[in-house]
């Protein structure tokens, strides 16, 4: 088995005083370097009050917490109600804390019962945990340990271990630290874990293989394989000690910082100027950690920057200290620009700029100076970066099409369409609202600066009509001529559609008033009541309509016919129920989606089904089976609740990497960011698990009923599979229906399917994304039944993307905008479910 090593807080019984003022303790702050993946070592906010730290965690003076970085298992999502802090310690994906009344709490994580704390556990004095492992000191000197039994003795305490003043857990190993100097050690020894150096003595702290001496020198063991044994010669007048990954850090008594070992993710490469150190902490994600004084520290010095005349130049670079920084920009050693808690920049450079600059960061501790950085400016004639992109919309819809570019500033622009200049189509992109089919053609757009002028490719713009098609044998066609459809759904034995122009089309089984579409009353005609639908679902007996303003409509079973069983609230929408985004019809009962990614339901609830679970957040997709439901979160994971006779409750352990969910009577399907698709539950009527035909790939929609499943692929062909032998379905098993073709989404709910046929499905098109007063804004022509979200993170390193509020898909161009101001650079990027 590989060794795994990451955070050891190794913490004294007797510690000692961190040497901090009260205006210093106010002026604190957590420098981070190495790895960034998870945001773990990102430029982290302006702390204040931090007293100690540990990878992704800070204490503040007040017993609170501060949790950042990698939250794939909820390690920063802090328990509520969680104060009086004494101690904190991270593994790579838990967090384990020390309360001021010696009980512990852990979380995140827990696939081999790291944060099952033992019931009872109390009067503790310190923690330390890595992961598999967790170490406590109690107060009489004896030690605790749990986690996972890796069969290397890692929770086997030695019965006689007592007078112990420090712990250090190394996963499948640990350390203790006896009051008389000496180390015990017990667990794994494959690498020379355990074999402590003879004569080892007057040892006053320990990290993983490591040993702090009363000297302040430092001692090494093991064979070096996982834990850095190089310690530099000469090392002294050491406090503190702290190992990682694959490197380590000591913090010497002038308040400076020493590392060795390997630098995989520059974690040894102590930022430029940290000085006045109070701690050091280090993880198993190759990030390291220091908490100073609010002194200034360049973490990532700058680099040459070549740019095209007339654009931005930014000197990027990582720099730390207490808040506000403020940075200087120098040209021959006069300041030519600043700004505050940012890297600067240089707006509109001309050839007269180059040279050499350098930044100084300030603040009210001290200054720093960075080494020099060489500025380039070429001029240049308009470059196109990314061509215009080619795309079909139905009549009524937007269209926005846009390029990338470079070379030098300021450059014209004239869209063309068919080779003619369009009047007034003079921006950087063009966007078409309600369209129309005369808008089709080819279009362009002709770029022209100072020193030179280009021309793009042609990108086709298709405007096509959609319709609905019904695979049925029965009566239940939608209405003649009914055209612009956006979106579909489908009830039990009823079909729904939204218009372009916001109007509800509703047809089929109306027995209990759902497909009696509201009307209003004006010079003797009755009109649509409702103009601004984005979005429709159907249960067995009831309707839902998701309007652009984000509130929600109801009718059917539960309004037409209270005495009738089906009347279980379902289309009683819940009182200010509003920021809805997406919404899903079951059997009996009704759910929607906010903005915040939360969930709500009404109706029926005999099993639950209306209460997601307490601690379901980040959800981006709905599904509502007859007595079930299922959520798709914003990690590709998803969530399932209801009644679960046929298992439809239970997704297939590990399923991950899912972008689309689709619920039937008794079972759900999950399509898979590979184009697969997952199937878990039961068909009404056999009670056979649900299947996916072999090989069935390249899918992007999906759809569910009673027994029959529909997949929608790539080339706009649809894949039907369950019991279709009844005399309702057109097509043999598995086989692609004929007719089907061109087909851009499809619905099936009890026994009617859906499709709607169009070119192809609408794409993702961003338009004039800019920056103003530090905040950006993107707009973008979205789809009526789709949601949207706008993601972010500062450094492309970074594995984690942070999301902002849902918005739901309404026909129009939307804007989306991320209101928080930000530093020199943010990547930006948009998904659809």
């Amino acid at each position: 088995m590989k060794h795994v090593y990451t955070t050891f807080a190794c913490s004294l019984l007797i510690q000692l005083t961190l040497a901090l003022t009260n205006a210093a303790a106010a002026r604190a702050n957590v420098v981070a370097w190495g790895q960034n993946v998870g945001g773990q070592s990102a430029m982290l906010p302006r702390l204040t009050n931090v007293v100690a730290i540990a990878p992704g965690l800070a204490l503040k003076s007040d017993g609170s917490l501060l949790a950042w970085g990698n939250n794939y298992y909820g390690q920063t999502n802090i328990p509520p109600g969680l104060t009086n802090i004494a101690a904190i310690s991270a593994a790579t994906d838990f967090n384990v804390v020390l309360t001021s009344n010696g009980t512990v709490v852990a979380w995140g994580d827990n696939l081999t019962a790291e944060t099952n704390v033992p019931p009872g556990l109390t009067n503790v004095r310190a923690i330390s945990a890595a992961d598999f492992l967790i170490l406590a000191l109690k107060g009489d000197g004896t030690v605790v340990a749990w986690g996972s039994d890796n069969g290397w003795g890692e929770l086997d305490v030695p019965a006689t271990l007592n007078n112990v003043i420090a712990v250090c857990s190394g996963g499948d190993h640990a350390f203790a630290l006896r009051s008389n100097g000496t180390i015990v050690g017990w667990g794994a020894n494959y690498a020379g874990q355990l074999d402590l150096p003879s004569g080892l003595a007057n040892v006053v702290a320990i990290a993983d293989c490591l040993a702090l001496k009363a000297d302040g020198t430092v001692v090494a063991w093991g064979s070096g394989e996982f834990t850095p044994t190089n310690v530099p010669p000469g090392l002294s007048n050491v406090q503190a000690i702290a190992v990682g990954a694959y490197s380590a850090l000591a913090l010497k008594a002038d308040g400076t910082v020493v590392a060795w070992g390997t630098d995989t993710f520059g974690d040894t490469e102590v930022p430029v100027g940290l000085t006045h150190v109070t701690a050091i902490a280090a993880g198993g994600q190759y990030q390291s950690l220091a908490l100073n004084d609010g002194t200034p520290a360049i973490i990532t010095q700058p680099t040459n920057v070549t740019v095209y005349s007339g654009r931005t130049a930014v000197f990027d670079f990582r720099a730390a200290g207490a808040s506000p920084l403020t940075y200087y920009l120098q040209f021959n050693g006069a300041e030519v620009a600043q700004s505050i808690d940012s890297p600067p920049s240089l707006a509109n450079v001309q050839p007269v700029n180059a040279g050499v600059y350098d930044v100084v960061v300030s603040n009210a501790s001290g200054a720093l100076t960075s080494s020099n950085v060489t500025l380039t400016v070429v001029n240049s004639g308009p470059i196109i970066t990314r061509q215009p992109a080619s795309q079909t919309v139905l009549p009524g819809w937007n269209a926005g099409l846009s390029l990338g570019t470079s070379g030098s500033l300021p450059a014209s622009y004239q869209w063309r369409l068919n080779g003619t200049a369009i009047p007034g189509a003079t921006a950087s992109a063009l966007a078409l609202t309600n369209v129309q089919f005369a808008q089709g053609g080819v279009y362009s757009v002709a770029l022209t600066n100072a020193f030179g002028s280009v021309t793009s490719t042609g990108a086709v713009l298709t405007v096509t009509p959609g319709f609905a098609l019904e695979w049925q044998s029965g009566s239940l066609l939608p209405p003649a001529g009914v055209t612009n459809i956006v979106s579909l759904a489908a009830g039990g034995a009823f079909g729904l559609a939204v218009k372009a122009d916001g109007t509800v089309v509703a047809w089929g089984d109306n027995t209990y008033g759902q497909t009696t579409v509201p009307t209003v009353r004006s010079n003797d005609v009755y009109l649509p009541a409702i103009t601004n639908a984005i979005a429709v679902a159907g249960g067995f007996y009831h309707t839902l309509v998701l309007k652009a303003d984000g509130t929600v409509l109801a009718w059917g079973a539960g309004t037409h016919n209270a005495d009738y069983p089906p009347d279980y609230g379902q289309s009683s929408v819940p009182a200010g129920l509003s920021n809805v985004v997406s919404i899903a019809a079951g059997g009996y009962f009704s759910l929607a989606l906010k903005t915040d990614g939360r969930v709500v339901g009404w109706g029926d609830s005999r099993f639950g089904q209306t209460t997601p679970p307490p601690d379901l957040s980040n959800v981006v997709s709905i599904a509502a089976g007859s007595f079930a439901a299922a959520a798709l979160r914003t990690d590709g994971t998803v969530v399932a609740w209801g009644n679960n006779n046929s298992g439809q409750t239970n997704p297939p352990a590990g399923l991950s990497n899912v972008v689309a969910i689709a619920a039937g009577v008794q079972y759900f399907l999950a399509l898979k960011s590979d184009g697969t698709i997952a199937a878990w539950g039961k068909t009404s009527s056999t009670s056979t698990p649900v299947t996916v035909p072999a090989g069935l790939r390249d899918v992007v929609g999906i759809a569910g009923s009673g027994d029959v499943s529909l997949a929608l692929k790539s080339d706009g062909t649809v894949v039907a599979w369950g019991n279709l032998t009844t005399v309702d379905w057109q097509f043999e098993p598995s086989v692609l229906w004929p007719a089907a073709s061109n087909v851009v989404s499809i619905a099936a709910a009890g026994n009617i399917s859906l499709g709607l046929v169009s070119s192809r499905p609408q794409r993702i098109t961003l338009i004039q994304p800019s920056m103003a007063q530090g905040t950006f804004n993107v707009s973008l022509p979205t789809a009526s039944g789709r949601v949207y979200q706008l993601q972010f993170k500062d450094t492309l390193d970074d594995s984690n993307w942070s999301s902002l509020p849902l918005v739901p898909g309404n026909g129009q161009l939307q804007t989306f905008v991320d209101p928080t101001p930000f530093g020199a650079q943010r990547y930006y990027r948009v998904l659809r479910w």
